[in-house]
């Protein structure tokens, strides 16, 4: 016995090594394992065959994204110049000092574009110093001081006399009717004929 008063505890006994279950070895059956040798077979042409497709589908993707990004380029520019013709902006030199000073302002109190050019427009004040001079709207130009000329040939009538001698034909460019008028035609103009 023991002069100490502390409990012990028993220790635990290791519970016994499971003994792993008996290999057995299982067969295969040859047609089996041709089927899923085959099948493997063809997933693998399958996958390379889908492999090659992709390589040529990736070029026109990236061409797909570069032509869409043009056409976003190009409906942004229609936009722009709209807008611009709307307003009375039409000289190319003035859209692109309009484009310039839009793309100067802060980009976080920025208005969109049309509705910049229409304060811009109402207000040319308020706009930019470059813009000022191109977005006044010119003043009227006075009225002539001397009249207007009447009109000389009003009251005037046509004469269906004068147009009478006029005869339209239809057989005109025959060469039939030059020959049996060619005498006629080249005496009318001087020339005599000798035949």
């Amino acid at each position: 016995m023991s002069t100490d008063d502390t409990p012990t505890t028993p220790t635990p006994t290791p519970a016994p090594a499971a003994t792993p279950a008996p290999v057995t070895e299982t067969h295969v059956p040859y047609e089996r394992f041709s089927e899923v040798t085959q099948a493997r077979r063809e997933a693998e042409a399958q996958i390379a065959e889908l492999r090659s497709q992709l390589e040529q589908v990736v070029p026109i993707f990236d061409k797909v994204e570069a032509l869409s990004a043009a056409l976003e380029t190009e409906r942004t520019e229609r936009q722009t110049v709209e807008v611009l013709a709307h307003h009375g902006i039409g000289n190319a030199e003035v859209r692109e000092l309009v484009r310039w000073c839009y793309d100067r302002l802060p980009a976080e109190e920025r208005p969109s574009f049309s509705d910049a050019v229409a304060s811009w427009r109402s207000d040319p004040e308020a706009a930019p110093v470059a813009l000022r001079p191109h977005l006044h709207t010119p003043t009227p130009a006075p009225a002539p001081a001397y009249p207007t000329m009447p009109n000389s040939n009003a009251g005037a009538l046509r004469q269906p006399e004068a147009n009478a001698g006029l005869q339209v034909r239809t057989d005109a460019g025959s060469l039939d009717l030059h020959r049996q008028h060619r005498d006629a035609i080249l005496r009318s103009i001087g020339i005599v004929r000798k035949d």
